[in-house]
């Protein structure tokens, strides 16, 4: 029971201001607290059991966005907060810290739905006040949201980008050596009298075996194999005087080389040339490999960064032609960091036109279904995606993975604002609920999931042509009274 003084504190307040002696039955079941400074309200993750109201003092709001604890708003006198967790029967997504001495009034559930429907002018502020701070809560949390993904995606590509540039770089820096040694054995090769027929002859072979070694495909001998071909080589080239023939083995095993090959090619020459071709002929095919492989390597970097931009579309307009295809494989190229040892399998129907709409967007929707995926099957399992018409007018999208499923009593809530079954710090409860607006919203289109255990799929439906762009939606008002 409260106190005549709380109560008369209490109707001064905006929340309360103009109570009739009537509508005072809603203080009825409320108590009253003086509570320290460091008293914590509620905490993350706990299950929504009251609402309070600050009388005197003041509460700080905190959440957690990975490993940071980020200062949501505050709150003083007249104040009031956990009303979103209670209205939307979630956990708290956030905590609620007493940062001063304070006298707070504490409304249980029941008495918290007794007071919405005794005080309708409560409610009404009590209503008001929620959808406003779920708007500002939601678009704090859905930029913190993208800028985590960025950052996820950023720090994966870091990683993606480092193994070609560092095979670019040992390639080049090994590759000035080996110039140097073929220009070395160039000179002896004209110090020994070749005559321009000889030379002619020297190059003619030369373009011949760079062509065939690489003509030559398939995987690369395992290193069992390798080394059976390095002996075998390096044993031909001794039985004709090659000096150092255990060196040049491994170049022509590198270029998918064999002694029938070398045979074919010593065949029309002098014995006398073979031990000055061989070295100098397996020296340019290191060149031509490393050159080749810097040129793959830096192919990869590029191919990498090209997919960043189209991923962003950076100067491009936010709403065009999307190839449906070409924006799911941009995501899979960028979310490669984390479907290692999962199997990824396209199913992309070619009859599927593309459909104008807003890519970037998109692209967010790829990234969550995907990595959603990929946190189910934890780096095992197989994952589909891939396309399909559907009807004249419409196309579908789908992302499978055959990991545990969702639980039943779970996929009615996917979509619902902060809602998540991940640890505290490890998920805003907003990827899906963002991922139904761009779908729903801006591209009048719809997102549905079936799941049960080996089987979850996710469909999103799209029109060809999106709706007319909407209006600008308000700037976002921040509420320093107090966010969940």
């Amino acid at each position: 029971m409260l106190s005549a003084g709380t109560i008369a504190d209490l109707t001064k307040t905006e929340l309360f201001t103009g109570l009739g002696a009537l509508e005072q039955i809603c203080f009825e079941d409320a108590e009253e607290l003086d509570l320290p400074a460091g008293a914590r309200l509620y905490a993350t993750g706990q299950p929504a059991v009251h609402f309070y109201v600050m009388v005197t003092g003041a509460f700080r709001v905190l959440r957690v966005y990975g490993e940071q604890e980020v200062l949501m708003a505050t709150g003083g006198p007249g104040s009031f907060v956990g009303e979103i967790s209670l209205l939307l029967d979630i956990t708290s997504p956030a905590e609620c810290v007493i940062a001063e001495p304070s006298r707070v009034v504490r409304f249980d559930r029941p008495a918290f739905f007794k007071l919405l429907r005794t005080c309708e002018p409560a409610a009404g502020r009590i209503i008001r006040a929620m959808a406003m701070r779920v708007r500002n809560a939601e678009a704090f949390s859905a930029s913190r949201e993208k800028l985590a993904s960025l950052g996820t995606m950023a720090a994966g590509m870091a990683h993606e980008l480092n193994n070609p540039l560092a095979a670019a770089r040992r390639a080049i820096s090994s590759l000035g050596e080996a110039v140097s040694r073929w220009r070395e054995l160039s000179l002896e090769i004209s110090r020994d009298g070749f005559s321009g027929d000889c030379w002619q002859h020297a190059l003619q072979i030369e373009h011949e075996t760079i062509r065939a070694a690489r003509a030559i495909s398939g995987p690369r001998l395992d290193p069992l194999a390798q080394s059976d071909r390095e002996e075998e080589l390096a044993a031909w080239m001794a039985a004709r005087d090659v000096k150092d023939a255990w060196k040049l083995a491994p170049g022509f095993v590198a270029a998918r080389l064999d002694v029938a090959w070398l045979e074919k090619l010593a065949e029309p020459l002098p014995a006398n040339m073979l031990p000055a071709i061989l070295p100098w002929l397996e020296a340019g095919l290191t060149v031509d490999i490393l050159r080749r492989d810097a040129e793959e390597s830096t192919a990869r970097a590029s191919e990498l960064v090209g997919a960043i931009k189209r991923f962003s579309h950076v100067d491009r307009s936010p709403r065009q032609n999307v190839d449906l295809p070409e924006s799911l494989e941009t995501t899979l190229k960028l979310l490669a960091f984390k479907l290692r040892g999962i199997d990824v399998v396209r199913e992309f129907d070619p009859s599927v036109p593309a459909i104008n709409g807003y890519p970037g967007e998109l692209n967010q929707v790829w990234t969550n279904l995907i990595a959603n995926a990929s946190e189910a099957l934890k780096g095992k399992g197989t994952l589909r995606v891939g396309t399909q018409r559907d009807g004249p007018e419409h196309v579908t999208v789908f992302v499978a993975d055959d990991g545990p499923g969702i639980p039943p009593e779970v996929l009615p809530r996917l979509f619902e604002p902060f809602f998540t079954t991940k640890g505290v710090g490890d998920g805003t409860g907003l990827g899906l609920t963002i991922s139904h607006k761009i779908i729903a919203v801006r591209h009048g289109g719809e997102i549905e999931v079936e799941s049960k255990p080996g089987d979850t799929r996710f469909t999103v439906r799209l029109p060809l042509v999106a709706p007319n762009d909407r209006q600008a939606p308000a700037a976002v008002v921040v509420d320093t009274q107090a966010v969940p």
